[in-house]
């Protein structure tokens, strides 16, 4: 029994995708030997033993076996067990379909970790927190997560390679290509170091994306291909090989690989933590080699999870949203106004994000669905939307995506400059002017009349200065002011800027304060293994309580990237009271003219500096 549970302990045993007969036959034997009765062996083998079946094709089976495991831990109320069966069970339930529970198990996990101070528990915890979280597309959320187990990695100082691999996730969804280059070296030490096979496939996944914006996307095809001898039951490698042929045009070789995964209309890509993110990318394929029989099967396949991310592996790599690639099946379908409202979609949801990347990939898809349009507007939209891609890539140096805008540019047939210049004389035309108490608010058709409100004098002035950051102290003293000049609004902010930005509490708890925290916490939990060791109850439960409190002062006290939050100041001050003016009137304006309050709401960032930052596609000509 113990040779069972002892051996396989990834989670798959000799890799992702390979059903381990070895240590299957011996859980079967175990389980035989132990009996039919509820005990915490029973409950582990026979999570251990679903997780081998989950490989092969009776997951139904697996799914059973998990559930069986779980309810025994249960029943013997073993807090320890009960985790190591949910960690288990989680490989069983990584599949699109299983969203909410995972998320909900994972959650359960967290609580039930810190409760039995199984501080590798808590880990993996957080870490299926953050996949589940990335997938739902609730990314403050998921740096919430990643900075708890960086504060965690720094008290228990534990390495697993989880927080480098997030850090470049992240880095690699705002075009931070040097940022993620850092956080790979680190990864792949850590993946070397513990011969980890799953860490090592995730470097190379994430490597693939930085090389390919990096325009050096030739040098993915020997990774690539040592990666599908590696792991030929992968149908994820095969799916990246597509995808690297559709995109340097060797469309024959894309073809093969596609045929490969569309055989029994692609139930051969099993349901697991790739599943979405395949079928996602296997719908660009398609798209790029015009397969008009596939792409409505592969649109409804995706067409139920149109409110997701396209991830792959665990929480590797943001693709896109899923909105993004239906946008672009529909548009090879011809069915274009649908295409419109999914590219729409897909901007609101990666705008959201904050995936720069993305959005600029979404926004060259979409200027090519616009160019099939027979309008001259359509023609107009889809030239600025070009525009603001090539501005993405140019200043941060996205070479992958520059190709594609260049190839996109190719669909038009004038010279983009003249066409956008031409453009900017027809914008529309939007109204937010105010006289006396009352401010009228007009785009379209419809015009209407809004009491004041201290925070739409804040947002006309944003709307006058477009693309530019405009301090906090600056948009208060326009809070404070009665009229609304301005100029002499900025002349009075500028002196107290440089004040105000000195005006620091300081850091929530200094260096000294987090060390000397940190150092309790390692002697807590010596003291507290040794309290239970004791069975002294009343001694655990004091040494719980102080762990807990510190280690919710170190999550408040540190912020992503290990940086010192701030204790509040005058600046953070004036930021809330700004940032809720802003975001009352924008509210009231939402209630009375919805267009306009829904530009405003994704268009106008709020934070120490403000600004007003449309998508120029959209963008009306404001008349103040």
């Amino acid at each position: 029994m113990k040779a069972a549970l002892g051996m396989g302990k990834t989670f798959a045993g000799l890799g992702p995708g390979i059903v381990d007969h070895q240590v299957a036959s011996l859980t079967e034997e175990s389980l035989a030997a132990i009996g039919s009765g509820d005990s915490r062996e029973r409950a582990l083998l026979l999570a251990r033993l679903g997780v081998n079946v989950y490989w092969s094709r009776d997951r139904e089976h697996a799914l059973q076996l998990g559930r069986e495991a779980v309810e025994i831990a249960r029943r013997i109320g073993d807090i320890a067990t009960l985790v190591a069966v949910f960690n288990l069970r989680q490989w069983m339930l990584w599949g699109p379909a299983n969203l909410e529970q995972r998320l909900a198990i994972a959650t359960e996990m967290v609580s039930l970790a810190r409760q039995a101070k199984d501080w590798d528990a808590l880990f993996r915890a957080h870490r299926e927190r953050v996949w589940s979280l990335l997938e739902m597309g609730e990314i403050h959320e998921v740096d919430i997560e990643i900075a708890a187990i960086e504060n965690l990695a720094q008290s228990v100082g534990s390495l697993y390679g989880d927080l480098e691999r997030f850090r470049v996730m992240r880095a690699l969804m705002r075009g931070e290509l040097d940022d993620a280059e850092q956080w790979l070296q680190r990864l792949l030490a850590i993946a070397q170091q513990h011969n980890d096979r799953s860490l090592l496939f995730s470097y190379t996944g994430q490597l693939g994306v930085l090389l390919g914006e990096r325009g050096r996307g030739a040098e993915l095809s020997p990774l690539l291909s040592g990666t599908s001898s590696e792991m030929p039951q992968l149908p994820v490698v095969r799916m990246a090989m597509a995808v690297l042929y559709a995109r340097t045009n060797r469309l024959a070789q894309a073809r093969v690989e596609f045929e490969y995964l569309a055989v029994d209309n692609f139930g051969v890509i099993p349901d697991d933590w790739n599943w979405l993110g395949t079928i996602a990318l296997l719908a660009e394929v398609c798209v790029k080699i015009g397969d008009l029989d596939r792409a409505p099967i592969l649109y409804r396949l995706l067409a139920p999870y149109a409110g997701r991310s396209a991830t792959l592996g665990y929480g590797d790599v943001y693709y896109n949203c899923v909105s993004h690639y239906l946008a672009m099946l529909s548009t090879t379908l011809g069915e274009l106004d649908r295409a419109r409202r999914q590219f729409e979609s897909a901007l609101r949801f990666n705008r959201r994000m904050g995936a720069g990347v993305a959005l600029a990939y979404t926004q060259v898809a979409y200027a090519r669905m616009l160019l099939q349009c027979p309008g001259a507007d359509e023609r107009t939209q889809a030239l600025e939307l070009l525009q603001t891609a090539r501005y993405t890539a140019e200043s941060i140096g996205l070479k992958g995506l520059l190709a594609e805008v260049e190839k996109a540019g190719e669909d038009a047939t004038a010279p983009a400059t003249v066409e956008i210049t031409h453009a900017t004389d027809r914008k529309e035309t939007a109204s937010f002017c105010r006289e006396g108490d009352v401010w009228t608010l007009s785009w379209g058709k419809d015009t209407v009349h809004i009491h004041h409100m201290k925070g739409m004098q804040a947002i006309a002035h944003l709307l006058g200065r477009p693309e530019r950051a405009i301090h906090i102290v600056e948009l208060a003293e326009i809070l404070d002011g009665n009229g609304f000049d301005s100029n002499s609004a900025r002349r009075d902010a500028s002196p107290k800027i440089a004040s105000i930005a000195t005006a620091d509490a300081g850091p929530v708890l200094d260096g000294e304060a987090k060390q000397a925290y940190r150092s309790r916490l390692r002697d807590l939990r010596l003291e507290l293994e040794e309290a239970e060791s004791m069975n002294d109850s009343g001694r655990n439960e004091l040494i719980s309580a102080e762990i807990d409190f510190l280690e919710a002062e170190l999550v408040r006290a540190v912020g992503l990237g290990g940086r010192d939050r701030r204790a509040a100041s005058v600046s953070e001050r004036i930021r809330v009271r700004v940032t809720n003016a802003i975001r009352s009137a924008i509210a009231r304006v939402e209630e009375n003219q919805p267009a306009i309050g829904h530009h405003l709401k994704v268009s106008i960032r709020t934070g120490t500096f403000c600004s007003y930052s449309p998508d120029p596609g959209v963008a009306p000509e404001w008349r103040l």
